[in-house]
């Protein structure tokens, strides 16, 4: 019983605080709901208890939220800062949290970095405790401008930061001398040894696994792994830090060390080596855990592993409300909450280590369902296979290898590089294997991010799981697995079901993307896709991670959507603003039907994944004519009717009719193809995308009158160099009373076919 009200008051505890962070109605209902179902199991004192516990985070967070204010104005244009972890640097990029000396404040700091000498230094020495002064402008962080993207005003506000500050200068100071700078100065300075001294694979993984930074891991070997669903291998657990605790408490006894007072040593120990690891919330999560199941021990009481976890997350929400929204947090615990309620099952003495293996896969794959299904929209085909291959390997090979290897190299320095080169061996050849598993056809597959609805189900289904094989009925539990695959098939499904359909135009910056799906999922399309002109740099300035729309927006964008496969992809004109992000669309999406204008085909076979990709796609080269129709939603292309020398004047122009209102699609088509349409065409249209970015090549007057829209969407990037959108077409589209959105000043546009309206992202209110 005693457990049971300890659990259910860390339930409250969360739902008080997700409540007060975000206040949300539902939950509140939720809360109600709750109670009443609980009244015939609990007390009314019991259940007081519960109300008393949601009311108090629910205050805390709310607290929380009230002092995460700035105490920066603003107008402060020089800062001395300081570092409490390493900023990232890539090519001639320096980013990263910095502390504003006199204020305490923590803001993002942004820095171009100006010669190759300078970089070699930064990279070389520990920042952390070091004091710089900066010069520079403060401006409020944006929210992100995509639906489901990533929203760094947020992840900033989570982390009590509220500026970004772009520097032109940063100059050397002086040195903390503080404890806490000391402290700090381990971990990094320890990083910088390994990083200087082992090989890459090995380097890597070697910071990822003993001190929990991930950042130098391959992008590519990343993906695969995430593929995989072994990503969290590669963060510091429970298990490593069990591993750690384990040499430590079992090293002290061995000297001969009480085990009172090894206990005791371990306690003070133990946030130290979090700190090291750089305070991840599954480290704390396992430390704390390690800290009171020690205490308890101490005071000759015995609490279990569910209670130690459940006032573990009370006094950690206690502290952090904030840290409820981190991945890490949710996944930590969701895992253990699920391997510690099923430990019945786990533990029974006819299970042989196989079994126990398998079954404890299987409750970690279905445990971190809802949360990979909300965060990353997919899950991994291969997640409980490879599970069950890597975890083994890593608990009882990798893992322990690294330690060895790196202390042994502390202890030998050069005379141990031999061995470096083994463990190098050993993770290529693991990188290696994960790739090619991780290439399989059909190795995730993507639902789609859920509503709040269908999450509750989800959570619904995984509990029922759990309960059922913790119960051990074979019926019961083959009955769950049925209960949670329908759910899950009813995600799946979900676009076919729904009758609600969009046409959004994506913010890629300066460029083109437009994503059409139709209501059932009668088709999908999207238009251009983006692209970023890469400017020549020298070797040490360019960017090891790249940023591609195609891969870090509109994907994401798509598998957030729910869209496995593309029905038509229609590049206009071979331009790279509009085609450079398909190279990431044909790598990661399925393309039934590629569609490009007539005269452009060799300007696009200049790109190789064209002519990689040709091979697997029905390709059509299409010009004035080319139509088709879903239901009543009609489409037809109006331009080019003929080759044309200039890529622009012969892009594709789409006109469509979806649920009875006309939109205009004109690529980067200029005033002389306008005039070509209009002399074939009477058009009537209700939304026009502006063609060529509003330059004052396009979007002429005699064509705004003759087309009479309603509504134009400018797809262009912020603060271009092109000067687009020009001043003059803003003024023709106000003399025609045609309402403008603008994708940099108000986000991406989505139409919602159902209701004929239009929403921005972010919405108004949010937009600084």
């Amino acid at each position: 019983m005693e457990e049971k009200l300890i659990f259910f008051c860390a339930f409250f505890c969360v739902i008080g605080t997700v409540t007060g962070l975000q206040f949300e109605w539902y939950l509140v209902g939720l809360f109600c709901i709750f109670i009443i179902l609980l009244k015939k199991r609990f007390t009314w004192f019991q259940l007081a208890l519960f109300a008393f516990f949601f009311m108090t985070f629910f205050l805390n967070a709310i607290l929380a939220e009230q002092l995460n204010n700035s105490i920066l104005k603003g107008n402060e244009i020089s800062l001395e800062i300081g570092f409490r972890k390493s900023p990232n640097i890539d090519g001639d990029s320096f980013s990263g949290f910095a502390t504003d000396i006199e204020s305490g404040e923590r803001i993002w700091l942004s820095y171009k970095i100006q010669t190759e000498d300078e970089k070699m230094i930064l990279e070389k020495n520990c920042l952390v405790g070091e004091v710089f002064k900066v010069n520079g402008k403060l401006k409020h962080p944006k929210h992100d401008t995509v639906e489901n993207g990533f929203d760094f005003h947020d992840y900033l506000k989570r982390n009590n930061t509220h500026w970004v500050l772009n520097a032109q200068q940063l100059n050397h100071l002086r040195t903390e001398n503080s404890i806490s700078a000391k402290i700090l100065q381990v971990r990094e300075k320890a990083i910088l040894k390994i990083k200087s001294t082992f090989p890459d694979p090995l380097m890597s993984y070697t910071i990822a696994l003993i001190f929990g930074d991930q950042k130098q891991i391959d992008e590519n070997a990343y993906r695969a792994y995430q593929k995989l669903g072994i990503v969290h291998l590669f963060s510091i657990s429970g298990a490593q830090v069990g591993f750690i605790v384990w040499l430590l408490y079992t090293g002290l006894v061995r000297l001969g060390i009480s085990q009172k007072w090894s206990m005791v040593i371990v306690i003070v120990m133990i946030p130290f080596y979090a700190g090291l690891t750089g305070f991840s919330p599954s480290v704390n999560r396992a430390c704390g855990m390690v800290i009171i199941l020690f205490i308890s021990r101490l005071l000759r009481k015995r609490i279990s592993p569910l209670i130690c976890l459940c006032l573990c997350m009370i006094l950690y929400l206690l502290i952090q409300p904030y840290q409820l929204y981190s991945i890490g947090f949710q996944l930590s615990f969701s895992i253990c909450c699920g391997l510690i309620l099923s430990q019945k099952i786990l533990g029974r003495e006819d299970r042989n280590p196989v079994s126990q293996i398998f079954i404890g896969t299987l409750i970690c794959q279905v445990s971190s369902l809802p949360i990979l299904m909300v965060h990353f929209y997919e899950v991994s085909l291969l997640g409980f296979l490879s599970n069950l291959i890597y975890i083994p390997l890593f608990s009882f090979f990798f893992f322990p290898m690294t330690i060895i290897i790196y202390f042994l190299h502390l202890m030998m320095g050069n005379l141990f590089h031999s061995f470096l080169r083994i463990g190098n061996f050993l993770f290529q050849e693991l990188y290696d294997f994960s790739k090619l598993l991780s290439n399989t056809p059909f190795s995730s597959i993507c639902f789609g991010k859920p509503s709040t609805i269908f999450m509750l189900l989800i959570c619904f289904g995984v509990f029922f799981v759990l309960f059922s094989l913790e119960q051990n009925k074979p019926k019961q539990v083959i009955t769950s697995f049925f209960v949670l695959f329908t759910i899950l098939l009813l995600q799946f499904n979900s676009n076919f079901i729904s009758s609600n359909g969009e046409v959004t135009f994506i913010d890629v910056g300066q460029g083109d993307s437009i994503f059409i799906r139709l209501p059932h999922n009668a088709g999908n399309y999207l238009i251009d896709t983006g692209g970023i002109f890469s400017i020549q740099k020298e070797s040490w300035q360019e960017k090891v991670s790249k940023f591609d729309p195609g891969k870090d927006v509109i994907l994401p964008f798509l598998r957030s959507k729910g869209i496995r496969k593309l029905d038509k992809l229609i590049l206009t004109h071979a331009d790279f603003d509009h085609i450079g992000g398909s190279k990431a669309i044909f790598e990661n999406l399925e393309v039934e039907h590629l569609l490009i204008p007539t005269g452009q085909n060799e300007e696009f076979n200049k790109y190789e994944w064209f002519n990689q990709k040709k091979i697997d796609l029905i390709q059509q080269i299409v010009k004035t004519g080319v139509r088709w129709k879903i239901g009543d939603n009609f489409f037809e292309v109006i331009h080019p009717e003929t080759t044309s020398g200039d890529k622009n004047s012969s892009s594709i122009v789409l006109i469509a009719k979806i649920n009875g209102v006309n939109f205009l699609f004109t690529g980067d088509a200029d005033l002389v193809a306008e005039e070509e349409i209009l002399s074939k065409y009477a058009l009537q249209v209700d939304v026009l995308k502006a063609g060529h970015h509003g330059s004052d090549t396009s979007t002429g007057k005699t064509f705004l009158e003759r087309i009479r829209p309603n509504v134009s969407i400018i797809s262009v990037g912020e603060n271009n160099r092109y000067g687009h959108p020009s001043s003059e077409v803003i003024d023709r589209l106000k003399e025609n009373r045609v309402h403008i959105l603008r994708t940099d000043t108000q986000g991406s546009v989505k139409f919602n076919i159902k209701n004929g309206t239009f929403t921005t992202f972010p919405p108004y209110h949010k937009a600084q």
